[in-house]
C-alpha cells in the first residue's frame, strides 16, 4: 500500500493599487525589510511578460544593461540612495493609458519575496470651456472601442 502526499502551497498575496492621470508620473514601491541592503541584490519589475526595470548588483537598464521593453525605455528610475534601506521602489515618468496593467517586483535570491501592484493610468480629460450653448473639451488621448 502506498501513500501519496500532495502539498499544496498558497502564497498570499497583497495587490496594491496604485491610480495616476495619464501624463503624471507614478511610483510602484516595493520594499524589503529595513535590514537588507539593496545594492548587492537582484531586483525585477515585470508587467505581464515585459520587462520594466532590471538591477543586478549596480548595473541596470539606465547605465548599459540591455533588455529593456521599449514601452518602458527611458522612462523609469529606481531610487538609488533608498537601496541601503531595502527599497526597490521605481518611478515611471509620463505614464501613457498603456502603462496600466499589473507590475510584479521579485528578488529572486531573497526567498523568492514578491510584490504586486496594480497601475491604472486615467485618461487625460479637461474642459476648457461650458456653457449652456456649448462644451469644448480636450482630449489628450482616445481609443475606439471594438464592437
Amino acid at each position: 500500500v502506498y501513500s501519496v502526499l500532495f502539498c499544496v502551497c498558497v502564497c498570499v498575496c497583497v495587490l496594491t493599487k496604485v491610480v495616476v492621470p495619464e501624463g503624471s508620473d507614478a511610483v510602484l514601491n516595493c520594499s524589503f525589510t529595513s535590514e537588507t541592503h539593496l545594492r548587492l541584490q537582484t531586483f525585477d519589475w515585470k508587467r505581464h511578460d515585459k520587462e520594466v526595470f532590471f538591477y543586478d548588483q549596480g548595473k541596470h537598464y539606465n547605465n548599459g544593461l540591455s533588455g529593456q521593453d521599449p514601452q518602458f525605455k527611458g522612462r523609469v528610475s529606481h531610487f538609488n540612495d533608498q537601496l541601503e534601506y531595502g527599497n526597490a521602489s521605481i518611478l515611471i515618468k509620463n505614464t501613457q493609458v498603456n502603462d496600466s496593467g499589473t507590475y510584479s517586483c521579485v528578488f529572486p535570491h531573497l526567498k523568492e519575496e514578491k510584490v504586486y501592484i496594480q497601475l491604472v493610468v486615467r485618461e487625460y480629460f479637461m474642459i476648457l470651456n461650458h456653457s449652456q450653448s456649448k462644451l469644448q473639451a480636450e482630449f489628450r488621448s482616445c481609443h475606439r472601442e471594438s464592437s
